[in-house]
């Protein structure tokens, strides 16, 4: 969460102040842990990470849309994913066991669900350059054919 929860009251009706209860709380977390919870969500504009702001979503676009990415930039990406992986990780700590406010805990599953579709944006980066490759190694083989059938036929 980008700022500090609010204390939550108890018998509170409204939901900026009223606690989460243990009902609200597993179903919050059964939801970040259904199959693509995250599908359709953002990845946040900026995030912090060990006291750095970092424009997660400028950073993860120039991994995503270059064509041929490097050894580097792929375990850079794949670093990236690994530690806001640790981060959706600790947060759904938080939810599991800090005491929140319920809008406070539904704005913390939704940093939950960006992060993950960051995270699932990177993580693909490491797919798409082994699609690529394998790719490129069977058009380079087709070609090798196509030059050995065209010598036999002029032989």
């Amino acid at each position: 969460m980008t700022q500090s929860p609010t204390i939550c009251v108890e018998d509170s009706a409204d939901t900026k102040t009223r606690c989460l209860n243990q009902r609200e709380r597993e179903r919050l977390l059964g939801r970040i842990h259904s199959a693509l919870y995250w599908v359709g969500e953002f990845v946040p504009d900026e995030y912090e990470i060990d006291g750095r702001k970092i424009k997660l979503r400028d950073t993860i676009y120039s991994f995503i849309s270059k064509d041929d990415p490097t050894e580097e930039e792929v375990e850079a990406a794949l670093g990236l994913a690994n530690r806001l992986q640790k981060e959706v990780r600790e947060r759904e700590d938080d939810l599991r066991h800090m005491n929140l406010s319920v809008d406070d805990a539904k704005e913390l599953m939704d940093e939950v669900a960006g992060l993950m579709r960051a995270v699932d944006e990177l993580r693909h980066i490491e797919d798409e350059k082994v699609d690529y490759t394998k790719q490129r190694l069977l058009d380079r083989i087709n070609d090798e054919r196509r030059w050995l059938k065209f010598v036999k036929e002029i032989k």
